[in-house]
């Protein structure tokens, strides 16, 4: 990989498992790392209270994996869902 040369980065649901100063971590690599043009393209989870979301967080709850960005967000938007 050149890193003077044109770079996408792709990112679907990857950076919002991590806790935030990880996913800066991450970010402030490609940001440092690349000299040329650097775009990004992220897809996250957008609502974890609507109905998708909460089904969502309740199915990875069962097999204990959790959204760690969203432990950070405070409780409008904790996996609970409570408000």
């Amino acid at each position: 990989m050149d890193p003077n040369s044109p770079t996408l980065l792709l990112s679907e649901c990857v950076l919002v498992y991590l806790k935030p100063e990880e996913s800066k971590s991450i970010l402030t690599f490609f940001k440092d790392h690349f000299k040329g043009d650097l775009a990004l393209v992220n897809y996250e989870m957008i609502n974890p209270n609507d109905p998708f979301g909460r089904t969502m967080l309740e199915n990875l709850e069962v097999t204990s994996v959790f959204i760690l960005n969203l432990l950070f967000l405070g409780p409008r938007l904790s996996p609970s869902g409570n408000q």
